[in-house]
């Protein structure tokens, strides 16, 4: 089964996170937009990565879907 990892950072501490998902789980969570939220274990607080920089792999996924739909 194939499976996207996602890296987050937060802009306010620094802490990096990485989660793994199926792709079933990345289209339920994150669908084909632009950005990742996440929330912070360190301070709580709610923040928004680019998803092409927080998982290049299934924005690629993403990008080939829309290009066929045309």
């Amino acid at each position: 089964m194939k499976t996207y990892t996602v890296h987050t950072t937060c802009p306010d501490c620094g802490t990096q996170q990485e989660q793994t998902h199926t792709a079933q789980d990345m289209e339920q969570r994150y669908g084909s937009g632009d950005n990742v939220t996440a929330t912070c274990p360190q301070c709580i607080k709610e923040y928004e990565n680019e998803m092409r920089t927080a998982c290049l792999e299934w924005d690629d996924v993403c990008q080939m879907q829309t290009s066929r739909r045309g």
